[in-house]
């Protein structure tokens, strides 16, 4: 199939000041208007314009229905989907992906909606298949979060099933709960194997995989294959500490830096970046949420996550229709 070269889009959301924030002083330091994300770093004003902006106010279903939505769709179609939280511990990546009962997050959102188009395309003689995997790194070590054990499990490649992590457990997708079930129990899984949150959440990437797979009930032989890849990053602030990390600021760097143009794509150097290759200048539809405060002593995080941010922008993807035949066995 013909592939589609497009940009990866790249949308900021700024948190609330919190209280504690105020009571210790911190004001103010960033500015939301239109597209436009303006930081004043010591009285000295730095601009940056993505596809979009979110305010503190804008709660993440809604983010969810301006941004990622409209995606779901490409995904019935046959394209692979990623969506990526970016930006400092702290600066709201985990809430914006999974939220609370009151205000659901992206990732909810999605498993949502996508059962609802699943729902509907049945009744009109199609025939799907929907297997999820979630997986936590932590200074490149794999953890199985839905199946939490103790054997090796690496990232290899296969002609027909691309990158991939064997023993990983894969689970059967039936129905939005059974999504919304896995999903939460992958989240209790990765916080209780932390001692300490805070520092848990610096290093540790999390990724959140669907597998859709999908022909006609008529035909039988066709169908299409989409992969859903949402990824909670670990912070920012590891850019120097952490080997995962450091690789995937130096693949963004690569393709996203105009001054590193047609320099070999680092993708070997962690599980991460190897696992988010097609996410990274591959094949799929991408979009990123870069995560920041609003707080003036957060400003360098803040700058450092709006400058890589530019760079991601700068990337585009070769997406194309995943046509597989035979697709899959009977279920």
């Amino acid at each position: 199939m013909p592939s589609e070269k497009l940009p990866i889009k790249v949308f900021v959301k700024c948190r609330p000041l919190l209280s504690r924030e105020e009571q210790k002083g911190s004001r103010r330091a960033v500015k939301i208007s239109g597209n436009k994300t303006t930081l004043d770093v010591g009285g000295k004003e730095t601009s940056f314009v993505f596809d979009g902006s979110f305010g503190p106010d804008v709660k993440p279903n809604q983010i969810f229905r301006d941004t990622v939505e409209p995606l779901v769709e490409k995904v019935m179609e046959g394209y692979n989907l990623s969506i990526m939280a970016f930006g400092a511990t702290g600066s709201g990546k985990s809430y914006l992906m999974t939220g609370n009962d009151d205000n659901p997050g992206i990732v909810p959102c999605f498993n949502k909606t996508l059962f609802r188009w699943i729902d509907d395309l049945q009744s009109k003689q199609k025939d799907f298949f929907v297997t999820a995997t979630f997986l936590e790194i932590l200074d490149e070590q794999m953890v199985d979060l839905l199946n939490p054990h103790s054997n090796e499990m690496k990232v290899r490649q296969h002609p027909q099933l691309g990158i991939f992590v064997d023993g990983l457990s894969e689970l059967v997708i039936r129905s939005s709960d059974d999504l919304a079930k896995y999903y939460e129990q992958g989240n209790r899984a990765r916080k209780m194997g932390a001692s300490d949150v805070q520092a848990h959440r610096e290093r540790s990437f999390a990724l959140f995989t669907l597998s859709v797979q999908q022909k006609d009930v008529n035909t039988g032989k066709m169908g299409v294959n989409s992969t859903v890849v949402m990824a909670d990053l670990a912070g920012i602030e590891g850019v120097t500490n952490y080997k995962s990390f450091k690789a995937l600021i130096d693949v963004i760097g690569v393709l996203g830096d105009p001054k590193k143009k047609g320099s070999h794509v680092p993708y070997r150097e962690s599980k991460v970046t190897r696992l988010l290759q097609e996410s990274l200048g591959g094949n799929a539809i991408s979009v990123m949420f870069s995560t920041i405060s609003p707080a003036d002593n957060h400003c360098q995080e803040t700058l450092i996550t709006m400058q890589q941010s530019q760079f991601v922008k700068n990337i585009h993807n070769e997406a194309r229709v995943n046509v597989v035949c035979p697709l899959y066995k009977e279920m």
